[in-house]
């Protein structure tokens, strides 16, 4: 029923040539979806002026496995009015044609995770406001290389690629509409790959899952801040990450004062749901963390082996998990770090791999009315909990790697 109803303005075509020749494209079908090798007996069979007012094109794989999936770098100028273009199925192609400028309309583009690499013309396509390259879930992305002016594109608003190739897209910052996720690999002015955290200032369209990784290339407080994240109001999970620490200051080394400064600087704004903190080699926590964070119910802190102490909590109302892991300074944690308040709806505390922790002492009455797991992993110094002897829930406690 369904195909008989949209049969004046969609159309699909499989099988083999044979089955072109069959089938009639009405001058009104506007979508149209075709396997790779019936493509070039459309272009002979039908005048371009037929092709031309299509608005979709799919590309579907061959019946026949033993046969090629690919495009002939002709046929894609003869669809100069498509806004949808898929060729995802077309698993041959390892570069984009030259011919995609013509197809100046193109709002979505679809491209195989066999292709390598883009053509410079891609940055003609100013309409083009989503890029999708397949391969992101397996992991089986090829693309080597962006167009240099890739951030021509500033209408674009999806980049559904695998994140870790969008640290090369240069002055990425130029394409203020991307709603993410993406991730941000910070890097020193001398580096190729990458992007000033400054990029990020007029990105107030992201939303999502906003990871920035490489902070330790970012200078001081006043660059952070550049990147404006308390304005980037439709992010929801925050990922901050430092790079691998310096041998030289693993083991008994100073803290960097200058990441201090640099978290303190990358405040987020009040409604971000989950936050990650790894690798900060500072010792104290930002000021904003405890008291301007009222709908963070996640908060992730790993391989932080110079903060000296648990960050104050108490006033985040929405907590629902704290997962701590790698902090080898933190040797108690205490009242102090309820602060003023309470944990209304903590659920979950994980202590993973923090060789200094000696116990975990008394908490006010009350703190904890919501906690009903603990789960502790290689703390072998740990010898007291008396903290949760105030619990109203049912507690489900694991202990793992203890010696005391």
């Amino acid at each position: 029923m369904i195909r008989m109803a949209s049969a004046n303005n969609c159309i699909s075509i499989s099988g083999d040539s044979t089955s072109v020749a069959k089938t009639s494209i009405p001058a009104t079908v506007r979508h149209l979806s075709v396997a790779s090798n019936c493509l070039d007996e459309l272009r002979k069979k039908h005048p371009s002026w037929v092709l031309n007012k299509l608005r979709t094109l799919l590309v579907l794989k061959n019946d026949d496995d033993s046969k090629s999936s690919t495009v002939d770098k002709g046929i894609l100028k003869l669809f100069k009015g498509v806004r949808v273009l898929d060729l995802t199925a077309a698993t041959d192609l390892t570069h984009l044609p030259g011919t995609i400028h013509n197809l100046k309309h193109v709002r979505y583009l679809g491209l195989p995770s066999t292709m390598r690499n883009l053509c410079d013309e891609v940055t003609e396509l100013l309409f083009l406001q989503t890029f999708s390259l397949d391969g992101k879930k397996q992991n089986t992305c090829r693309l080597q290389r962006f167009p240099k002016h890739m951030n021509r594109l500033v209408n674009m608003r999806h980049l559904d690629i695998d994140m870790e190739c969008i640290a090369n897209i240069s002055g990425i910052g130029r394409m203020a509409k991307l709603q993410g996720p993406i991730e941000f690999k910070a890097v020193r002015a001398s580096e190729k790959e990458g992007h000033a955290v400054s990029e990020l200032e007029g990105m107030d369209s992201l939303r999502g899952t906003l990871s920035i990784k490489g902070l330790d290339a970012v200078p001081s407080k006043e660059e952070a801040m550049k990147a404006r994240l308390e304005q980037k109001s439709a992010v929801k999970v925050l990922k901050l990450e430092w790079g691998p620490p310096d041998p030289r200051r693993v083991n008994g080394g100073p803290a960097d004062s200058d990441a201090v400064a640099v978290l303190e600087g990358l405040q987020p704004h009040r409604g971000l749901h989950e936050l990650r903190i790894t690798r900060y080699p500072g010792a104290t926590s930002p000021s904003w963390l405890g008291v301007k964070m009222e709908r963070l119910t996640s908060l992730y802190l790993r391989n932080c082996r110079k903060l000296n102490a648990l960050p104050v909590l108490g006033e985040l109302p929405c907590l629902e998990l704290l997962d701590v892991k790698e902090l080898s300074c933190v040797e108690r944690i205490e009242g102090g770090f309820c602060g003023a308040g309470m944990f209304p709806k903590l659920k979950k505390v994980v202590l993973d791999d923090m060789p200094r922790l000696l116990s975990w002492g008394d908490m006010p009455k009350l703190a904890l009315p919501e906690l009903a797991e603990v789960n502790i992993v290689d703390c072998p110094r740990l010898s007291s909990l008396s903290g949760l002897e105030h619990c109203v829930c049912p507690l489900s406690l694991r202990v793992k790697g203890l010696t005391a």
